[in-house]
Parts: C-alpha cells; sequence; structure tokens
C-alpha cells in the first residue's frame, strides 16, 4: 500500500513538473495580438492589425497601423446616424515588454496624436516614434 501511494506521488510530481515547465515556456502574448484584443474589445467584435511603425526603447514598444477585418480587407466601419463612430481605422498603442508584457496606453480612431501625451507621460523620450525609420 505504502509502495502504491508513493508511485501515485512521484507520478503526480512529475505531472506537475511538466505542467510548470511548459507554462513557464509558453511565449508572451505579442504586442500585436494585445492591440488585437484592445481593437476587438472596443468594437465588440473580432478585427485583426497591420503595424506600419513598431519602435522598441528601453522595454518600451511604440506601434501604430490600421485595424482589418480579420481576413485583412480594410475595416467597416459602422455608423452611428449620419456621423461615423470613429473617424478613422488608425491606431497607436504603447506597451511595456520588460518581463510581463502589457498595453499601457491604446488609441483608436482619433485623427490627432495622441502618444505625445503618452511620452509625458511615462517619462519616455520622443526617440521611440521613430527609431529604427529610414
Amino acid at each position: 500500500m505504502n509502495a502504491t501511494r508513493n508511485i501515485w506521488l512521484l507520478v503526480f510530481g512529475l505531472v506537475c513538473l511538466t505542467a510548470g515547465i511548459f507554462w513557464k515556456n509558453l511565449p508572451a502574448a505579442s504586442v500585436e495580438s494585445l492591440v488585437e484584443d484592445a481593437a476587438s474589445r472596443q468594437l465588440n467584435r473580432p478585427v485583426a492589425v497591420k503595424v506600419d511603425l513598431k519602435n522598441e526603447i528601453d522595454g518600451w514598444v511604440f506601434v501604430c497601423g490600421v485595424v482589418t477585418e480579420p481576413d485583412g480587407s480594410d475595416l467597416k466601419i459602422e455608423s452611428e446616424g449620419s456621423e461615423a463612430a470613429y473617424e478613422s481605422d488608425n491606431f497607436c498603442a504603447l506597451a511595456k515588454v520588460q518581463g510581463k508584457q502589457e498595453l499601457f496606453e491604446f488609441d483608436f480612431g482619433s485623427t490627432d496624436m495622441p502618444a505625445m501625451d503618452w511620452l509625458e507621460r511615462y517619462d519616455l523620450s520622443t526617440d521611440i516614434l521613430t527609431a529604427g525609420e529610414g
């Protein structure tokens, strides 16, 4: 009886160890996935994103692009009365990617540049807006 219990404890321990290793090695969500999730929540339906600009400095990632339909086609923006619910299909986002990836800011549909406020709020250099370009 004692030997059977020890075998079961060993099997249970190995299963837990294997599950722990698997869980630890799961890839972190990409910044693009975080942005897609935020856009999908805001629009209350599945969408995809096409990233046109992605810059990383000191563990922060700044991305901009357009929100699309899941198949990559242009986003069909539902209108409310005579005005569109959003002014454009553009987005910008700011994420922290050191350790756990987390979306700190997300803006969809604006025609202004909210990133300037984000730089001040998180004490970031303007270099993140242009790093890696041209």
